[in-house]
């Protein structure tokens, strides 16, 4: 058995030497390689070496053949002896095989002395060997190309999605791209993610993409074309194929899907789509069968370089065993590395003394007008070079250490929005913003002209990803900058630029004041505890009491009593009878009572004592509510609003609350994870009818009609509570912000314009323009902030029921002092005459003279009673 395998295999070896001897005579070289029959490497081998037998085999008299593995089964090395014993005078490696398996090719040829040309450098710590040529770009090439690529477009931050765990090295440069930008100082912002892998679904990674990461710069590095193809079929059905989504792919065979874009969903992809590629004919070839087709003019380029020079390799076969090394190969290897091509497939090729290739360029590419044009061209001496005709419209010609922007002529974009904006005819417009843009012009003396917002909105993201107002308006580039009340937030920061704030902010609610809170204090808050009703009914009531006292006491007998008696017979001596109860004791006796003081008059009758009694009793209430309403006001801390902070609002179903639509601050509430935010966005979005306003005043008004609270930013909150005195702001701020100046994402004018802001901050031209729009332009007097202790007064029903139970008293009264005259009636007693009826009676029956002793006798004082009685009897005498 041993005897006839050393037949066969020396049978073999006479079958080479004979087909090798063929060969030479014939000017045909083999090269080799270790791919499997029918794979791709093979495929685009074969197709190099049928070009060059076709276009170059004929003048060069130099054709090749391709040497491959006959068993397939065999191991890389087993391959690689196999292939060296038919006498090949290079090998081709392509990237199709793993990292241990190129590694072991490149050191057998290095120690059989065989030239090896790479597609492409497995690793980055590649080992430099004598024989192995790189004839692709070395690894991470593409990734710096990238990186300074997007210097140019500005980009703050992005995602950087990858397919294989080793394209990780491959893309270092890109994922240490962490420098300051020219984005005024920020810092770019890298989120890396893998793409998933043994599938075409990649519809929930891009969901995660839009939703969870809110990333519209995409980077995607993948090496499959068919991948590139899926992402872009399954993005556009999640609407992610329109602005501003922008993807940037580092597949340099990005050209190829030109025709699928166009023809079959072209009209669907409206979104930035650039990348990079290294072919440069066109129609497009595919970059390894072009480096492959390279790689065979490389050596045939070569041969017929030597040849002339007289030094034609002569190919031989190498036996593994017999550890033999080609004479020919360093010769062969040497005038590679020498040759220098111009204008081949992927431009010049010449390389380093190492074997690299030199100074390789990429083209950057853009789908424009639904066709890809080269924007520019990359190498790594010279960095990039971009064409002037796809140059970015949005960097003006200006230097960006530059102190003004003299002769440049910009347009602002504006939202109409009092105190910012404000139209007062055609194409005439004043407020805080259009001064401050005039102060911006005198320091950096260009010119602009105002373009109105279309659809009368901020700007705000739909769920397609589209935005509207002037976010929008900027991102189409449809003016060079906005200066309004455009909040600064990490949502549009992603897709404009923004300039330092120039002023800051937050967001307050808005309610009405009740009338309450309206009434103003003065010199008479002490009469503040009882409503006017109350006052007026007390001094009506104080009037009537005094005045019934009077009247009762005259009406009942026992009011009469004996001033001095001197004998049994003074008894009913008229002169000596006196009643206290005059007109003005009666009201010092109430006045007292009222005062709680006592009197030295006191009622002796029951009528009268039971009108003391009740008015007693009234008094006491009347002065206790009194007492209690007056140190309610000014001791007593009692809000007169139901609401008084943000959790007030969301606790309670009665008061309704809105913002505007299509702001900030409905951006606020729909994209916050706070639960009472939260919460509070979910009740906006379910009332019916709707919360949402279209301007700042058409939410105050339904402020001002009730029942309806409106949440604003405190700048505009502000203004409006100086000129409104009806309205009032309540709780602190929910946020912290700023209003900024706008650009397009990219615009070298946000450095000089942060710059000018500063300048006119630190010369407090912006706290002089707030203070002429918020205080100096109003009319009137400034509205103060409401009042934060204020108790009610007493409501007249409150304490009505006690002037219920002093009027019957003195019904009652009234009606007692008639049982008390009917009583004593019925005896004769002489206070009979001395009271109402009785001289009434008198004087019916035309006693007159008695009458006028009566007078006189009535009208006597306690203190000088003497006196009187003997000017009487004197008279009578």
């Amino acid at each position: 058995m041993q005897e006839k395998c050393r037949l066969v295999r020396g049978f073999s070896i006479l079958l080479v030497i004979f087909y090798i001897a063929n060969s030479a005579a014939d000017d045909r070289f083999h090269i080799g390689t270790i791919a499997n029959r029918g794979s791709f490497a093979y495929e685009h081998l074969r197709y190099a070496i049928d070009r060059w037998n076709t276009e170059h085999g004929a003048h060069t008299q130099i054709k090749f053949s391709i040497v491959s593995p006959i068993r397939y089964d065999n191991n890389y090395e087993e391959r690689m002896c196999e292939i060296m014993q038919q006498g090949i005078v290079a090998v081709v490696l392509s990237n199709e095989e793993s990292e241990q398996d190129s590694q072991l090719i490149k050191s057998m040829c290095h120690y059989f002395n065989i030239p090896c040309l790479s597609l492409q450098s497995t690793s980055l710590r590649d080992s430099v060997s004598d024989f192995v040529t790189l004839l692709g770009p070395s690894r991470g090439a593409g990734a710096r190309a990238t990186s300074e690529f997007l210097d140019s477009m500005r980009w703050t931050g992005f995602l950087l999605a990858y397919q294989h765990g080793s394209d990780l090295e491959d893309l270092s440069p890109l994922m240490q791209y962490k420098q300051i930008v020219d984005t005024g100082g920020r810092r770019i912002h890298i989120k890396i993610r893998r793409l998933p892998n043994n599938t075409d679904d990649y519809e929930p990674f891009l969901k995660y993409v839009k939703t969870r990461l809110k990333q519209t710069n995409i980077i995607i590095h993948s090496n499959n074309i068919t991948v590139l193809y899926n992402l872009l079929q399954q993005a556009r059905g999640l609407n992610m194929a329109e602005p501003p989504f922008s993807y940037v792919f580092t597949n340099t065979d990005l050209s190829l899907l030109e025709d699928f874009l166009n023809n079959m969903y072209g009209a669907s992809f409206h979104c930035n789509i650039t990348g990079l590629q290294l072919v440069k004919n066109d129609p497009m070839m595919k970059t390894q069968l072009a480096l492959t087709s390279e790689a065979v003019y490389v050596v045939g380029m070569s041969i017929y370089r030597m040849r002339e020079l007289g030094h034609a390799p002569r190919q031989s076969s190498i036996m593994c065993d017999s550890h033999d090394i080609w004479s020919d190969g360093r010769i062969m290897n040497e005038g590679i590395r020498k040759l220098k091509l111009r204008n081949q497939l992927t431009g010049d090729v010449q390389f380093k003394s190492n074997g690299e290739r030199d100074d390789i360029m990429y083209h950057g590419v853009g789908r424009i007008n639904s066709q890809f044009v080269k924007l520019g061209n990359w190498s790594e001496k010279r960095g990039w070079n971009f064409d002037s005709r796809y140059a970015n419209r949005w960097e003006f010609d200006i230097d960006p250490d530059s102190e003004d922007l003299e002769g440049l002529h910009l347009r602002v974009v504006v939202y109409l929005e009092e105190p910012f904006v404000i139209k007062t005819g055609e194409n005439q417009y004043e407020g805080f913003c259009i001064d401050l843009l005039n102060e911006m012009t005198q320091v950096l003396k260009f010119n602009y002209t105002i373009i109105e917002v279309q659809d009368g909105t901020y700007g705000i993201e739909d769920e397609s990803g589209r935005w509207n107002g002037i976010i929008g308006a900027l991102q189409r580039h449809e003016a060079d900058l906005s200066l309004s009340a455009v909040t600064i937030t990490y949502s549009r920061a992603e897709v404009v630029d923004f300039t330092l704030p120039f002023m800051h902010l937050g967001i307050s609610i808005l309610l009405a004041r009740t009338s309450e809170e309206t009434d103003k204090g003065s010199l008479w808050t002490f009469l503040e505890p009882l409503s006017l009703t109350v006052w007026i009914s007390l001094l009506i009531s104080y009037c009537i009491v005094s005045y019934s006292m009077h009247i009762l006491a005259k009406f009942s007998p026992y009011e009469w009593y004996n001033l001095e008696r001197i004998d049994e017979r003074d008894f009913e001596n008229i002169k000596n009878q006196k009643n206290q109860f005059t007109v003005l004791n009666s009201f010092w006796f109430t006045m007292g009572s009222l005062m709680q003081q006592g009197s030295d008059v006191i009622p002796r009758a029951a009528a009268t004592r039971l009108i003391a009694v009740v008015w007693w009793m009234f008094t006491q209430i009347i002065i206790s509510s009194y007492t209690a309403q007056l140190a309610a006001f000014l001791t007593v801390e009692r809000m007169s609003t139901p609401i008084e902070s943000t959790q007030d609002l969301a606790n309670q179903q009665k008061i309704r609350y809105g913002v505007l639509k299509s702001g900030s601050t409905m951006d606020f509430f729909r994209e916050s994870k706070i639960p009472m935010y939260e919460r509070m966005w979910s009740v906006m979005e379910s009332s019916s009818p709707g919360v949402f306003v279209n301007s700042s005043r058409e939410g105050i008004a339904r402020v001002k009609s009730g029942g309806y609270a409106y949440m604003m930013e405190s700048s505009m909150l502000e203004y409006y509570l100086e000129r409104d005195c009806e309205l009032q702001s309540i709780g602190g701020l929910l946020d912290s912000k700023g209003y900024g100046i706008a650009l397009p994402k990219g615009s070298p004018l946000r450095d000089i314009l942060s710059r000018t802001v500063l300048q006119l901050q630190e010369r407090t031209i912006l706290e002089a323009l707030k203070n002429k729009w918020w205080r100096d332009r109003r009319e009137g007097p400034s509205c103060g902030p409401p009042p934060s202790e204020k108790a009610t007064n007493s409501k007249p029903q409150n304490i009505f029921g006690i002037f219920y139970v002093l009027l019957t008293g003195l019904i009652v009264a009234f009606l007692l002092a008639c049982g008390e005259y009917c009583i004593e009636s019925r005896h004769e007693a002489f206070r009979l005459k001395l009271t109402i009826v009785g001289k009434f009676m008198d004087w019916y029956r035309g006693n007159s003279n008695d009458s006028k002793q009566r007078s006189k006798l009535r009208n006597m004082q306690l203190d000088t009673a003497g006196q009187e009685v003997s000017i009487f009897n004197n008279k009578i005498e």
